[in-house]
């Protein structure tokens, strides 16, 4: 998040959502996109948030990426009641919208992933700085999803590499 963007820090939580809404689908085959949908539990929404060390980063004049993320993940009892929030560094959990999440350990998105995938969810929202402990283990977690997997990159502007594995 830039100054100057278009980013509502009152209310994260519904940035990301309307944020998510707006992006267009990525169609790399009608017939998988359909075939993903096909699994999910329709209406199901799954927040995938990173809690991993670099979460502690300062983003925004004084506020770092796990207050931002704290502040959006409360505002899911109002914008997003029947959303699931699995937090993940280590490994992976799920967490109640008001759950303390301190930044700590490496960033296993895989798992944080895999746990999402037990949902069978409709929409995925993967909130993280985009630098996996492995591209190859998340990707091919991501292949198991249900449903449209959307990501909200919350690093360092510039860090190409990880904004185009979020892409993939």
């Amino acid at each position: 998040m830039t100054p100057g963007s278009n980013t509502d820090l009152t209310n994260p939580l519904s940035d990301i959502l309307r944020r998510a809404q707006q992006r267009p689908v990525r169609d790399f085959g009608f017939g998988k996109v359909k075939e993903r949908m096909g699994k999910s539990k329709p209406g199901m929404q799954v927040i995938v948030a990173d809690v991993s060390s670099s979460m502690s980063a300062i983003v925004h004049d004084t506020r770092t990426r796990i207050a931002l993320l704290r502040a959006a993940l409360k505002d899911t009892v109002t914008y997003a009641p029947h959303s699931k929030i699995v937090a993940f560094n280590y490994d992976a959990r799920v967490v109640s919208p008001t759950a303390h999440l301190d930044p700590s350990g490496g960033t296993a998105l895989h798992k944080g992933l895999d746990k999402a995938a037990e949902f069978k969810p409709e929409r995925t929202v993967v909130i993280t700085d985009g630098e996996p402990d492995s591209q190859v283990a998340a990707l091919e977690a991501a292949e198991k999803m249900s449903g449209i997997i959307d990501c909200i990159y919350c690093g360092p502007e510039g860090n190409d590499g990880a904004i185009d594995f979020l892409r993939r």
